[in-house]
């Protein structure tokens, strides 16, 4: 016996060790898959504004129950875990999941103050605040030091009891109204506000997705530190069920918008020809056709302007997916649209039709000639039409394929640009994030809400953007000290526009973008513009240095003749730059009081006297002495001393912003034979832009 006894503790005391080393084991697999899920469902949130809607939507259906799952286990880890790497790096993730329900977008707020005017049954402001409000204090709850865990707790808990009022529960009725408590669920109320813009619902839907989410990690959170462990596991199982409803609710709703494209383009059109009746035909043709492909981007869109004629002989029209709108508010406008997926036409096969019809005196002979494949169907051609030979009063807007490739005459790639509209950047500054997804930006810059002291400073690349915007910085502040970041931070195309709503006022933009793709507000409420000028040619050798000092490795840099050859001759790019001085000049001809007309060979040669012209035109005090320091600071070795310590949103060398005053010509450069070619180009824009009265 004694020996079986003394046999027996050594066993006992084996058997504890294997059971601690299993109870640890199981500890590390546990919390290795907290930590799994909470990183896969961070991720899964941080990425519901990339890529397109539908993806958004799968990727998310995909972890509504780890979303669920590790909600209780993440905060017993936080509250009762010593701190450790595992722990640290939960609250890294639960902070950035925080962060990410907390985003709201202009279109959201938006919509919601909408509800507010309308009385909409929906009390979307009241719902969201409430959740807002208890999810900061469990915010909070994932942020503070071990110690005032337990307190905070409590603090979470009171808000809870006291505010929240089921807000989740709430919201979720709202969207999907199962009960049908609303006369209209959420969306529905939301479709019409937002005048069937696909877009802004995708962004709209997804906020009040975040929010939804924020409201169940409260609701669950509450559950878990109450200890309700029944209702916890129940309501789990709840909300892994509704959230994919509300997913499916999402899709149901983007594909009701989707189908009312046409329907909606009407009224869009309608809209538009109204309110710009005193553009050209190629400028009302321009801006149409990229107000389509923006707000229609699934569709190729194109667009034909021309004198309201009238006689078949003169004229013979067919569209499909569009509008034939003749003698409509003094223009005849054809527009024909196909969905993306339509496979591309036969060029070579289109223009053998057109070379083997026989010749007529009349559009409606010579239409009506054509196969009957091509003037009945809408497969393969999806529009068709004869004007006048020798007519010149018409303008036709086609699409622009986003990312253009130019090959040099040996059939290599010299580089790759992406076409957003009037935007036009080369496709790396894209890739490499220096610039934003501009089908993204660019409608919500246009309907971003300006303050009424903003300033806009408008100039096409290299005219002295950021020079003005020094001067005008130190203006507004009162001091002539440098702006400590670069005026990137401030630039439009660089930045979504909520970007810009922490900053203090009044806020001094930069953007090199075209007037139609700005705000619309800059006109309404008369906005102050200062718009700069330079001589082209000076531009151009500028921008070419510029482009040089900005190639990233591996990206070719063409010869200063072939950047010259491809600016005047090939590219639209010269042509870019005319258009963008004439959309300026005719706004000055009746809102000088709002935009102030700079010349950069005027700065240069008299900075203090301009620096005075901008300060009356803000209407900020300038005093003589005043306007001499802030000269002496804005000029170009000061500044270029300045900018060295200044913090560089693009993480570039700022030096190549300043180069002596003198223009330094490439080596290969022929300043005679290339100032008389754009001599040629200037003249040849002139007498279009007078044949197409633009002034």
């Amino acid at each position: 016996m004694r020996f079986l006894a003394s046999l027996a503790v050594p066993w006992f005391l084996c058997l504890i060790h294997l059971l601690l080393v299993s109870a640890d084991e199981d500890d590390v697999k546990y919390r290795a898959s907290i930590l799994r899920n909470a990183t896969i469902v961070t991720k899964v949130v941080e990425s519901l504004d990339k890529g397109d809607f539908g993806s958004a939507l799968k990727r998310l259906s995909k972890v509504t129950n780890p979303y669920t799952e590790v909600i209780g286990p993440a905060l017993t880890m936080v509250m009762h875990y010593k701190q450790n790497e595992e722990v640290k790096r939960l609250k890294e993730l639960l902070q950035r999941l925080d962060q990410q329900f907390g985003k709201v977008h202009w279109e959201f707020k938006k919509v919601e103050k909408e509800f507010d005017e309308l009385r909409v049954q929906v009390r979307l402001g009241a719902i969201e605040q409430k959740i807002r409000v208890t999810a900061y204090e469990l915010a909070l709850l994932h942020r503070i030091p071990r110690e005032g865990v337990h307190h905070q707790a409590d603090m979470f808990v009171m808000n809870y009891e006291n505010d929240f009022q089921n807000s989740a529960k709430k919201l979720y009725e709202a969207v999907v109204d199962t009960n049908h408590i609303f006369h209209k669920n959420l969306f529905e109320y939301a479709v019409p506000l937002t005048e069937n813009n696909r877009y802004v619902m995708h962004v709209f839907m997804m906020d009040v997705l975040r929010l939804l989410l924020q409201g169940i990690n409260v609701e669950m959170s509450y559950l878990h530190i109450k200890n309700y462990t029944a209702t916890y596991q129940f309501m789990q199982r709840e909300w892994t069920l509704k959230i994919r409803k509300v997913l499916r609710t999402m899709d149901k709703v983007d594909k009701f918008v989707k189908s009312k494209w046409r329907e909606q383009a009407e009224v869009d059109l309608e809209k538009f020809t109204k309110t710009k009746p005193e553009l050209s035909h190629k400028d009302f043709a321009y801006s149409l056709y990229n107000t389509f492909k923006m707000k229609y981007p699934w569709r190729h869109w194109l667009v034909i302007v021309y004198d309201p004629i009238t006689g078949g002989e003169k004229h013979w029209m067919s569209a499909c997916g569009g509008f034939i709108k003749f003698r409509y508010y003094d223009r005849n406008i054809v527009i024909s649209s196909v969905d993306e997926s339509k496979p591309l036409v036969n060029e070579t096969q289109a223009m053998d039709i057109l070379a083997n019809l026989p010749s007529y005196d009349s559009a409606d002979n010579f239409y009506h000639a054509l196969p009957s494949n091509v003037q009945y169907s809408c497969t393969p051609f999806a529009s068709s039409g004869c004007l006048q030979y020798g007519y010149s009063g018409f303008h036709v807007e086609i699409p622009n394929e986003e990312l253009s490739i130019k090959y040099d005459k040996e059939g290599k790639i010299k580089r790759r640009e992406l076409n957003i509209g009037s935007a036009k950047y080369p496709a790396w500054m894209v890739e490499k994030g220096i610039v934003p997804d501009l089908r993204i930006t660019l409608p919500k810059i246009k309907e971003m809400t300006l303050r009424t002291d903003d300033v806009f400073i408008c100039a096409f690349a290299k005219a002295g953007t950021h020079w003005v915007w020094e001067i005008t910085s130190m203006l507004t502040s009162g001091k002539a000290e440098y702006e400590n970041r670069s005026k990137i931070s401030m630039m439009m195309e660089f930045h979504c526009p909520e970007e810009f709503e922490s900053a203090s006022s009044p806020r001094i933009f930069n953007t090199h973008l075209s007037l139609e793709l700005l705000p619309s507000q800059l006109l309404e409420q008369r906005t102050k513009i200062l718009l700069i000028q330079r001589n082209p040619k000076d531009c151009l050798v500028s921008l070419y240095n510029h482009m040089k000092n900005m190639l990233p490795p591996g990206v070719p840099c063409p010869s200063w003749a072939e950047f010259f050859h491809d600016f005047i001759e090939e590219d639209d790019q010269f042509e870019r730059m005319c258009r963008y001085l004439e959309e300026f000049q005719r706004m000055l001809v009746d809102r000088s009081d709002h935009i102030l007309l700079l010349f950069y060979e005027d700065l240069k040669k008299d900075l203090e006297s301009e620096v005075k012209r901008i300060a009356v035109f803000l209407n900020v005090p300038c005093g003589d002495e005043f306007a001499k320091e802030v000269a002496t600071k804005c000029n170009f070795q000061n500044m270029k001393k300045a900018d060295k310590s200044k913090k560089n949103d693009l993480g570039a060398d700022l030096n190549y912003l300043y180069r002596k005053a003198s223009m330094i010509r490439p080596a290969d450069s022929d300043e005679e034979k290339e100032g008389e070619d754009m001599d040629k180009a200037i003249a040849v824009k002139d007498e279009r832009r007078k044949q197409m009265s633009y002034l």
